[in-house]
């Protein structure tokens, strides 16, 4: 009976017949999508209809839209059939109870049921449902799910403005032929036993996490709306995931090629399966906590302006490229003072934050002063920047226009204010942040035993946000050989939204060098996100408009001051907590 349940809710959820002689369609102008608010009049007129066109800059930002926890997602015997549904789509029915979500900020947990997609005619015509910003996207796959509470009934579920749960994942074509995962590939490849409409065949062998594969869960738009097939009933919580979905412009093609909405081979080809945009009216679009990006035109460099304009349109923004001929030379600039820098116990954790590589301390062991600072300034974590590989640039400052392959941030944080993240984002001089410019060796026996140390935990962070522990090496081996009285200031930004203009930036000339081949494990193993998503390659921010800003360069070399571990810090750091911002490099 349960299951007799499930089946009667699929039935209404998609393409269907509905009424003695009224079937919906999407090609004939008796049946299309503009007719269905007259065909289908109890829903498809409604005020909270889907899809809709999500505009990023009017989306709110919701901090209780969190992570989701997905149970059975991995489980490859999950799926049971995939079918050619009614001539409107391709579906694939889940075994009851394999699968389910929780989390993600909805009122309870959801079972999942079934996935289908939308797509347009071929990958050179756009055939998501909802767009972004009015940009629609080649495909798009619905994972469908019914609150548990309602224990399969679909009456009271579809009924209840919170019944269903849909996430909506966009998919985008990749030129390259290659970019064809396996479970993409294995479901095409069923295509071809579903060509006539309600024809189908058992499936199984994938999981929807292998589907999704690539996605940052945690990224994603909310709001309230429709099934997008009638009888519309509005009773779905959307999710739409920032992060698109990836493969072959072949695998995609083979949708609109192969699968055909009428029970004959002469029947017309499925082709533009999707409802247009409906209207908003009055509803909020809700967004997780904006993320920015190097790798998506929808939150890389390009638009932090606009996604966090409150500090990355600012007029001291960072990096910028360092004219050395215009530099004017400081005498006040004198020798820093290092505390705990050859401290080989200091550094606590390396990890892989999805943007960056960065390296904890533990509390209270680094700090710097001198070097025309204010004051004392305790030493927080250390990143890198990086383009792909050695052959292609990734620093974020240049230098008479010159890009080096990798640089380093040594992250600081102004002693007084003791570890009070407001005071120091809003202190024009609350962080000093250190820079220093990596340059590749051909020599690929140039690789100091530190800079060997380190790589060799790269392989234990591939995947966004793991992390392991570090020791053995101290921030003097990495920086060895650099003359640190020689350097450049100026007054700068983080560079990395939210790009608050609160750090006193000294990038030193000389270059840290070591063999190419080091570098280039950077952008060869560190990955975005989670396994299958692709690697962290160019992860820097694009030099900033100087805005009459003055660069000034140490005037005195004389001698170097060494860092020492003489003393400890005696100045706190901040709570890992209070850390997040800063924290997230800069």
């Amino acid at each position: 009976m349960q299951y007799l349940c499930v089946i009667s809710f699929l039935a209404c959820l998609l393409p269907v017949t509905l009424g003695a002689n009224v079937e919906f369609c999407y090609h004939l102008p008796s049946c299309n999508d503009a007719q269905w608010p007259t065909l289908f009049p109890d829903h498809c007129n409604g005020s909270r209809q889907s899809p809709i066109d999500i505009v990023r800059t009017s989306a709110v930002v919701n901090s209780s839209l969190v992570a989701f926890t997905l149970t059975g997602y991995d489980d490859t015997t999950a799926m049971s059939k995939i079918m050619n549904s009614k001539g409107k789509t391709v579906k694939v029915e889940l075994n009851v109870g394999k699968a389910s979500m929780s989390g993600g900020g909805l009122p309870e947990g959801y079972d999942a049921l079934q996935f289908h997609l939308h797509w347009g005619n071929g990958s050179s015509v756009g055939g998501s449902e909802h767009t972004v910003d009015g940009h629609r996207y080649p495909m798009e796959l619905h994972i469908v799910h019914v609150k548990k509470s309602h224990s399969l009934n679909t009456t009271t579920a579809v009924g209840d403005g919170t019944g269903l749960a849909v996430l909506g994942f966009l998919i985008e074509a990749d030129s390259s032929t290659t970019n064809q995962p396996a479970a993409w590939h294995t479901l095409a490849n069923h295509l071809h036993n579903i060509t006539l409409k309600d024809q189908y065949v058992n499936f199984t062998g994938i999981s929807l996490n292998e589907l999704i594969n690539g996605v940052d869960m945690t990224e994603y738009y909310r709001y309230m709306g429709s099934l997008t097939t009638p009888a519309c009933n509005e009773a779905v919580v959307w999710t739409v995931f920032k992060k698109k979905i990836k493969i072959s412009k072949n695998l995609i093609d083979l949708f609109s090629n192969t699968v055909r909405i009428g029970n004959t081979t002469s029947s017309e080809l499925m082709t533009n399966v999707y409802r247009n945009v409906q209207a908003l009216n009055g509803r909020t679009v809700q967004s997780t906590p904006i993320a920015y990006c190097y790798d998506d035109v929808t939150c890389h460099p390009t638009v932090w302006p606009t996604l966090f304009a409150s500090h990355c349109s600012g007029d001291r923004q960072s990096p910028i490229n360092i004219l050395t001929s215009e530099a004017d030379d400081d005498t006040s600039l004198g020798s820093f003072s290092f505390t705990g820098f050859d401290d080989t116990a200091a550094m606590s954790k390396i990890k892989n934050t999805g943007k960056t590589v960065k390296i904890e301390f533990k509390s209270g062991t680094l700090s710097v002063s001198g070097g025309g600072l204010s004051e004392t300034y305790s030493t927080l974590q250390f990143h890198l920047h990086w383009g792909n590989h050695s052959t292609v640039a990734g620093s974020e400052h240049t230098v008479d226009g010159k890009q080096y392959p990798m640089e380093l941030h040594i992250v600081n944080a102004k002693g007084s204010h003791n570890g009070n993240l407001t005071n120091i984002l809003a202190d024009g001089t609350g962080l000093a942040a250190l820079g220093f410019f990596i340059e590749a060796d051909p020599d690929t026996t140039n690789q100091p035993a530190s800079w060997k140390t380190l790589t060799d935990h790269l392989s234990s962070i591939t995947e966004k946000d793991t992390y392991a522990n570090i020791t053995g090496i101290s921030m003097n081996d990495l920086i060895s050989g650099v003359d640190l009285t020689k350097y450049f200031r100026y007054m700068g930004s983080l560079t990395t939204p939210d790009c608050n203009e609160a750090v006193v930036w000294t990038v030193f000339e000389e270059k840290i060098k070591v063999s190419k081949n080091l570098i280039d494990l950077f952008s060869s193993t560190v990955l975005i996100g989670h396994t299958g998503s692709s690697f962290a390659v160019n992860t820097f921010r694009p030099v900033q408009s100087l805005n009459s800003r003055q660069i000034f360069r140490a005037a005195t070399a004389s001698t170097s001051s060494a860092p020492s571990s003489t003393a400890k810090a005696s100045l706190p750091l901040l709570l890992l907590g209070a850390l997040y911002v800063v924290l997230r490099t800069c």
